[in-house]
């Protein structure tokens, strides 16, 4: 008997218990798995330097992390979900209008990352504090404001 006074075969509660396991364990696979499960949203994570970090020397790379969003080579045809990703060195997000085209002519303020490594780039900056904003463009270098860019501080030097 079973706690509803219901009785149960050995045989139907051994194949229940193992339907149960199996979708669960399935759940746990799905939430564990870097595939877009649900919402799908795209993101961009800056994966080093940490915020805070003190890094040595002038040469720091920066890493960055996009998911559910394809990086594309620059100057690509325009497609939905894809684009490039661009640093804005101790400039804000916001010194671009979404939609306008990201400076080409300022390396030292806007660093493009239209081809591989398309997650990173090592860039030269002087001793002091830092802001890097990584931000989507599309592949013809338009401001995208989805993903939302991601921001990170640190000390050089």
């Amino acid at each position: 008997m079973n706690a509803f006074g219901h009785s149960v075969s050995r045989r139907r509660f051994i194949r229940l218990a193992t339907v149960g396991g199996g979708v669960l364990a399935s759940g746990l696979l799905a939430a564990c798995s870097n595939t877009p499960t649900g919402d799908g949203s795209p993101s961009i994570k800056i994966l080093y330097p940490v915020q805070g970090a003190h890094v040595d020397g002038t040469r720091v790379s920066i890493q960055a992390e996009v998911k559910n969003w394809q990086l594309v080579k620059a100057n690509q045809p325009a497609q939905p979900s894809q684009g490039h990703l661009h640093l804005f060195i101790d400039v804000p997000a916001s010194s671009v209008a979404v939609g306008q085209v990201i400076p080409t002519d300022k390396p030292q303020q806007y660093v493009h990352m239209g081809a591989p490594p398309f997650g990173s780039r090592t860039i030269e900056l002087a001793p002091g504090v830092h802001t890097v904003t990584v931000v989507m463009g599309d592949s013809l270098h338009g401001m995208l404001d989805n993903p939302a860019p991601a921001s990170v501080t640190f000390v050089v030097g």
